[in-house]
């Protein structure tokens, strides 16, 4: 495993978080504020918990959540690098999630997503996120890990909510 460099780890989430989020926000009316977001990033990687995944230099995968309370948790970045995503790579990464999940008591996730980020919208209806609360630009969601559908993604590895 390569040892990175906060710097270097925080570079490289922004380069992910430019080419995922920046498109849906400019299309949600959104301005990103480059410099703050990075700071929010350093916080997340001090007082929260990073799950990342490389190839080479690149990140492929990214997930931050911060504590609301003790079992209960934040997500406030999900993301598949567009050439990375795949089932097989997804079932990888939500396995290393869930170990930290688990370590931690973990029971309740949440996560706030823009309504044009349908990419997001998607991967957390087959997660198995419920919609809390909704407005005309972002969806609330809340996602108990004890569901059987989660339990089952996690049991199968397969995204098919049929399977």
């Amino acid at each position: 495993m390569t040892e990175r460099s906060v710097d270097a780890r925080l570079d490289a989430y922004l380069a992910l978080e430019r080419l995922t989020l920046a498109p849906v926000s400019e299309a949600a009316g959104w301005s990103i504020d480059w410099s703050s977001y990075r700071a929010g990033l350093l916080e997340s990687i001090q007082t929260g918990v990073v799950i990342d995944q490389w190839q080479g230099d690149t990140v492929t995968a990214l997930a931050t959540l911060k504590p609301i309370t003790e079992s209960h948790w934040f997500v406030s970045m999900l993301i598949l690098h567009p050439e990375h995503r795949g089932p097989k790579r997804l079932s990888g990464f939500l396995g290393e999630i869930q170990q930290v999940l688990q370590a931690k008591g973990i029971d309740q996730l949440s996560s706030h997503v823009l309504k044009q980020n349908h990419a997001s919208i998607a991967l957390h209806n087959k997660l198995g996120f419920q919609a809390a609360q909704e407005n005309d630009l972002a969806i609330a969601y809340e996602l108990k890990l004890e569901s059987a559908h989660f339990a089952r993604l996690l049991r199968t590895g397969t995204l098919n909510p049929t399977g």
